[in-house]
C-alpha cells in the first residue's frame, strides 16, 4: 500500500518557521483537516490569528499554477468578496518554497533524506501564511468500504460525459470556475445571522468568506453548478425526497443571478453524476493511502449510495422533481 503524498512537518518546525520567516510567536497551534495538504491554525501571543498552509510536492510542482490560484483570490478580493489575505514574510514574499519530507509513494522523482528516522523522501512546497477567520466546529467520520462496487457505473458516467461534451460542449459556457464550492469551503459571518428574518436584507459579500482555491480551474461552468448539487446532497442530514429537491433550492438561488442556457442545463444531470464519481473514486484513493486522516473519508459512502439512486432516477425524473421547486421561486423553464 503506497503512502501519503501529504508533506511531513512536526509542530516544532511549524513555530520555527513562523518565528524566523514571519516574526510571529505562536501560542496555539492546531492542525485542521486537510485532504492533502497540512493546515494549520495560528495563534499568536499577541491574540492575532493565521491560517498556515504546506501546498503538498505535487501541487507545489506547478509554480505558475500557485501563483494564479493567488491572483484569483486578489481578484475576488477586489471584487469585495471575503477571501484569505496572504502575509507577506519577512522577505516581502507571499509565497516561498522550502523542502520538507514527504509520505513514500514510489514515484521516480522522488529523492532520499536520510536526516529523517522515517521512511519519507524530500519534496518541495510551497508554504503561505493567510489572515483568515475560522469556523469553530470540527467534523469527525468513520469510514466502510461498500459491499459492492460502483466501478460499472463510474464508467459509464464517464462515456456519456465524454460523448455529450462532444454533442454540445462547443454551446456550453466556459470560465474559471472555483472547482471545490461547497459547504466545507464556505464561511458563515457571522454564524448567527437570522436567514428567515433577514434573507431578503442579506449582502453576501460581507456575510459570506470563501476559501481553499487549490481546485481552481478553467471548464464548463456548469460543472461549478453540479458539484455544489452533488455535495449538497450528499452532506444533507434530511430524507432522500428532500435531498433530491436541493438541486432545485441551488439551481434557483444560481438562476436568479445568472443563466444557464439550454445546452448547459442538459448537461447538468450529468455534472452531478460525474461529481458523485470524484468524490467516491478520489475519496476511496486518498483514504487506501491515508488510513490516519479521517478528513479523506468525509461523504465518500454516500456519494457512492447517492450515484446508484441518481442514475436510477434518470435525467427526466431528476428535473420533473427539481421543476416544481424552481416553479416555486417564480423561475419558468
Amino acid at each position: 500500500m503506497s503512502a501519503s503524498r501529504r508533506p511531513v512537518v512536526t509542530e516544532g518546525k511549524v513555530r520555527d518557521i513562523l518565528q524566523t520567516h514571519y516574526s510571529l510567536d505562536t501560542k496555539c497551534l492546531r492542525q485542521l483537516d486537510s485532504f492533502v495538504d497540512r493546515n494549520y491554525k495560528v495563534t499568536t501571543t499577541d491574540g492575532r490569528e493565521y491560517v498556515f498552509k504546506i501546498v503538498n510536492p505535487d501541487e507545489s510542482e506547478n509554480d505558475k499554477r500557485v501563483q494564479a490560484q493567488l491572483g484569483v483570490v486578489n481578484y475576488l478580493r477586489g471584487c469585495g468578496f471575503i477571501c484569505p489575505v496572504t502575509v507577506a514574510n519577512r522577505d516581502g514574499l507571499h509565497t516561498w518554497k522550502s523542502t520538507f519530507p514527504i509520505g513514500k509513494a514510489g514515484l521516480p522523482r522522488d529523492r532520499p533524506d536520510s536526516g529523517e528516522s522515517q521512511r519519507v523522501d524530500g519534496g518541495e512546497c510551497w508554504s503561505t501564511l493567510s489572515v483568515y477567520a475560522i469556523p469553530g466546529s470540527e467534523c469527525h467520520a468513520t469510514w466502510g468500504q461498500l459491499e459492492e462496487t460502483l466501478s460499472e457505473d463510474i464508467r459509464a458516467v464517464i462515456k456519456n460525459v465524454e460523448s455529450s461534451l462532444k454533442e454540445r460542449g462547443h454551446a456550453m459556457e466556459r470560465g474559471v470556475i472555483h472547482g471545490d464550492f461547497q459547504d466545507y469551503n464556505i464561511i458563515l459571518h457571522p454564524a448567527t445571522v437570522d436567514f428567515k428574518t433577514s434573507v431578503a436584507s442579506l449582502d453576501s459579500k460581507t456575510i459570506f468568506g470563501i476559501i481553499d482555491f487549490n481546485d481552481i480551474c478553467y471548464t464548463y461552468r456548469v460543472f461549478e453548478v453540479g458539484r455544489l448539487i452533488a455535495d449538497a446532497m450528499t452532506n444533507c442530514n434530511c430524507s432522500d425526497q428532500e435531498a433530491l429537491q436541493i438541486g432545485g433550492r441551488i439551481l434557483s438561488g444560481y438562476l436568479s443571478i445568472r443563466p444557464l442556457n439550454i445546452e448547459d442545463m442538459t448537461m447538468l444531470y450529468h455534472a452531478v453524476c460525474i461529481t458523485f464519481c470524484q468524490y467516491y473514486v478520489l475519496g476511496q484513493h486518498a483514504v487506501s493511502q491515508q488510513t490516519d486522516n479521517p478528513y479523506c473519508s468525509l461523504g465518500f459512502a454516500e456519494a457512492g449510495r447517492w450515484l446508484e439512486r441518481v442514475l436510477a432516477l434518470s435525467s427526466r425524473t431528476l428535473w420533473e422533481i427539481w421543476t416544481p421547486v424552481l416553479s416555486e421561486a417564480g423561475i419558468s423553464l
